[in-house]
């Protein structure tokens, strides 16, 4: 899929939930309790992980078990590219009337994966380019880096230390900026769980999460975040769980100067959390997960929440080849990623996987949300103000050779808002082949 484009599933698909649910936090051990998560975080730096990469035996060899490059190819057409309202917002941007585009990437990529006794070493690098026909100002070349370390310590010792690194066009949800304007994520995590019992495990995790825009007018919202947790789980003899987890949050917004102080625009957060993963039947699958959340800001305490937030996803295998998945959600939510401005979410999403052969597989997905930015200081001219955001794509994917496949992918997508200012609708369609080695 283009990387550019926000409704297609990317290739680094987990990256959608790094920072997913913003937990809120308390104000006198902010510092002290972010210089312990970074000095944590200072163990899965990326010259440890690449070296582990490196130290692989001579056996890793290319088109091997262990390195496995790949390649691809996308074509995709979208209506209405930069998200605008109309033909005169599009002359007012572009110069012309037309709101759609083509394009094309290209991308080459390395797969790494090598098992030391019982340590798992997995990596990724990534390189892409994508070009639009007539919005060459889009052109952009993305990036993508990751290695993660599965570790395992005795029968009741486990966890994950990795980084992961990422450059792509950023959305056009809520900034229509017609300008390459790329994002750089960046992730390096930590993870231990400890088996106490056969039935009871104790977990912990540290985050240290940033985000940097390349466009000077948008350097006001990169932003850095601590993230640490701990928890415990209650698992059945048949595989079920249930735990409660406490976590805590700090983000930082080093160009954001706010007040008389000129402070910078920082955030706290924290919650606690019942979550609880159940095999209700042979065919169906339910999680929950379930939180008090409290979010307190260094500057406007007017923005500071206090509420809850709710997550529930069914999975039901209809037949033997077909799997539906129903979610619904109650969340506190960023800004398009982007700023301390948040929104109380409430969606529903319901999506279908259907193997109809060996070789193909079709997948569709409905989605709806609606954002309430009531609270937002951002918006204290509009204190109503409130957007729905609609998805609706059809996949269908071919495998006629295990090491290639093809991919078609349709969508349409579309914001209202209640001000009617800023809404738009786009749909469009992609068409990606994989190769891989």
């Amino acid at each position: 899929m283009p990387f550019y484009h926000p409704v297609l599933r990317l290739s680094q698909g987990d990256m959608a939930n790094i920072s997913a649910q913003r937990r809120p936090l308390s104000d006198g051990e902010g510092q002290q309790q972010a210089g312990f998560v970074q000095g944590l975080l200072g163990v899965t730096s990326p010259l440890f992980l690449i070296g582990l990469c490196l130290s692989t035996p001579a056996q890793a060899q290319l088109n091997s078990d262990v390195l496995r490059p790949s390649i691809g190819l996308t074509a995709s057409v979208d209506s209405n590219v930069l998200g605008l309202s109309s033909p005169e917002a599009a002359l007012a941007a572009t110069g012309t009337r037309s709101l759609s585009d083509s394009a094309w990437t290209a991308f080459a990529g390395v797969d790494y994966r090598q098992l030391f006794g019982r340590q798992l070493i997995t990596a990724n690098v990534a390189n892409s380019r994508t070009k639009f026909n007539r919005l060459s100002r889009l052109d952009y070349r993305g990036e993508n880096a990751n290695a993660d370390w599965a570790w395992q310590l005795g029968n009741n010792w486990n966890g994950n230390a990795g980084y992961f690194r990422t450059v792509t066009l950023a959305p056009f949800t809520d900034f229509h900026v017609l300008d390459s304007n790329t994002n750089t994520m960046s992730r390096r995590y930590l993870s231990a769980a400890w088996r106490i019992h056969p039935d009871w495990q104790l977990h912990g995790e540290a985050t240290r999460y940033a985000v940097d825009y390349s466009l000077p007018v948008q350097r006001q919202y990169d932003r850095s975040e601590n993230q640490g947790g701990v928890g415990l789980d209650y698992t059945t003899r048949s595989g079920n769980s249930v735990g409660v987890q406490w976590r805590l949050l700090i983000g930082h917004l080093p160009h954001q100067l706010l007040g008389v102080d000129r402070l910078a625009n920082d955030y706290r957060q924290q919650q606690i959390e019942l979550k609880s993963d159940w095999q209700v039947s042979g065919k169906s699958h339910l999680k929950f997960a379930g939180s008090l959340v409290e979010r307190r800001h260094e500057v406007y305490p007017e923005r500071n929440f206090r509420g809850y937030n709710g997550r529930m996803t069914l999975t039901v295998a209809a037949t033997g080849s077909t799997l539906i998945t129903v979610a619904t959600w109650r969340e506190t939510g960023i800004f398009d990623e982007l700023s301390t401005v948040y929104s109380t979410n409430r969606g529903s999403q319901l999506g279908a996987r259907w193997n109809a052969t060996s070789k193909i597989t079709v997948e569709g997905t409905l989605r709806r949300e609606s954002r309430d930015f009531t609270r937002s200081v951002q918006f204290s001219t509009a204190p109503d103000y409130r957007d729905v955001l609609r998805t609706s794509q059809l996949s269908v994917k071919y495998v006629p050779l295990a090491r290639l496949n093809f991919e078609l992918l349709v969508f349409d997508s579309g914001k209202g808002n209640s001000s009617g200012l800023g809404e738009y609708a786009r749909h469009g369609a992609s068409l990606s082949s994989r190769y891989q080695f």
